[in-house]
C-alpha cells in the first residue's frame, strides 16, 4: 500500500536548530523528539522498539535511488520512514529529496514531517549531493501488528 504524506510545520525553526546540533543517533524516548515520534505513531502503525532507530544526519554525500529496506534487505523490518529537514534550504545547495516516481520534483521539507511506507516500490527515493549545511532528522520504524 502506498503511503506518502508531508505534514507542514510539525516543528519550529528553533526546535530544528536545536536538533541540528545533535548529529548522531538518538533514542526514541529523547524528550526533544517525543512530540515528533508521537505524531508519527498516531498516523501510521509504526513501532519504536529495536531495530527501529532515529538519527540526525549531516552528510553531504547524497544517496542513490533506494528503498529503506536497505542494501540486500538488511533493514527488511523497516515498514515506515520519516524525516524532517532541520536546516533551511538557504544554508545549502543541491540536497533535494526525490521520490522515484517524481524525479523532477525535489522536496525540501524544512520543519515539515515527511512519512512514507516502504512496502511500495513507488516510494523508492534518493537525495542529491549537497554543499553547505544540510542536516536532516531520519527515523526508521518497524511495523506493529495487532494482537
Amino acid at each position: 500500500m502506498l503511503f506518502r504524506e508531508c505534514f507542514p510545520n510539525v516543528i519550529t525553526p528553533d526546535v530544528a536548530r536545536n536538533l541540528s546540533d545533535l548529529v548522531g543517533y538518538l533514542d526514541f524516548s529523547d524528550h526533544i523528539i517525543q512530540e515528533i515520534v508521537q505524531y508519527v505513531v498516531q498516523i501510521v502503525p509504526a513501532g519504536t522498539e529495536p531495530p527501529s532507530y532515529v538519527r540526525v544526519s549531516d552528510t553531504n554525500e547524497g544517496t542513490p535511488w533506494h528503498d529503506d529496506y536497505g542494501t540486500a534487505s538488511h533493514m527488511s523490518w523497516c515498514e515506515y520512514s520519516a524525516s524532517i529537514l532541520l536546516t533551511p534550504p538557504s544554508e545549502f545547495t543541491g540536497g533535494g529529496f526525490y521520490f522515484e516516481d517524481k524525479p523532477d520534483d525535489p522536496v525540501f521539507h524544512y520543519c515539515d514531517l515527511m512519512i512514507w511506507s516502504n512496502a511500495d516500490r513507488r516510494n523508492r527515493h534518493c537525495v542529491a549531493r549537497s554543499r553547505g549545511n544540510r542536516v536532516v532528522l531520519l527515523m526508521f520504524f518497524q511495523g506493529v501488528t495487532d494482537g
